[in-house]
């Protein structure tokens, strides 16, 4: 086996451009092409067609929106969650365990579903 020699120091005069410019590179701005109104102000007919529908469909006739119903849940679990841990922590306090955290479940679980009848009689008009 042949031992092999190191390569050649190169001279200053010697060295090879990069292939590739260093740092970063600069690239034009491609244009974009505007697929609808370019300014704010400026509105979809569609949108503002659909935007007067749901004005005339919800608040000028007093009804609820349907989404209004979707938190009910949160709201009905957060009442008796909150209800229960204060019953909890009365408890601790006067060493009543676990009388107040069963009446805070029973007032909360209570006030959790007059919550969504008031709510869903409301949407569903009833007076």
């Amino acid at each position: 086996m042949k031992p092999q020699t190191p390569p050649e120091p190169r001279k200053a005069s010697e060295t090879p451009e990069p292939s590739e410019p260093r740092g970063p590179v600069e690239t034009p701005p491609v244009p974009l092409k505007a697929k609808g109104p370019v300014d704010s102000n400026q509105h979809w007919p569609e949108q503002d067609r659909r935007t007067a529908e749901l004005h005339e469909q919800y608040i000028r006739t007093g009804k609820v929106h349907p989404m209004a119903l979707a938190s009910a849940g949160i709201e009905l679990a957060g009442i008796v969650l909150v209800m229960a841990l204060g019953g909890w922590w009365l408890d601790d306090r006067w060493n009543t365990k676990p009388a107040m955290m069963i009446i805070g479940l029973a007032v909360g679980a209570t006030g959790g579903i007059y919550s969504i009848w008031r709510r869903a009689k409301k949407f569903f008009g009833s007076k």
